[in-house]
């Protein structure tokens, strides 16, 4: 079964941002200690499904395409950084996005359907 989130795609512009701040740390850490996302994957997570068969990705399709079809663009700003669970061993690196309301709005149109 494949593994599902909703997400936001990002622009290109901040994918190749993003690109060069993975590679920083990539060149800092030891090799392998993280597992970085590839470049065609980098999103802003809405939603983490898991794993869920086939028949019901068909079934979410509508409901995501009606959501979607009630928002318009919207700005955001990708700000912040952080470490987890910590700077001295991170497992996770993650940025922050600032202008967030539109996403929660969207996540919260969401979780209601």
């Amino acid at each position: 079964m494949p593994r599902i989130f909703i997400a936001v795609r990002l622009p290109d512009d901040v994918i190749q941002k993003i690109t060069r701040i993975a590679q920083y740390f990539q060149s800092q850490l030891p090799e392998g200690a993280l597992k970085w996302v590839e470049t065609e994957n980098l999103h802003l997570t809405l939603r983490f499904l898991g794993e869920i068969p086939e028949a019901t990705i068909e079934k979410i399709q509508p409901v995501l395409a009606q959501v979607a079809a009630g928002q318009g663009p919207f700005m955001l700003s990708v700000e912040g950084l952080g470490m987890y669970p910590s700077a001295n061993q991170p497992r996770t690196i993650w940025l922050g996005v600032q202008g967030a309301k539109p996403v929660k709005s969207l996540h919260a149109q969401l979780e209601q359907s």
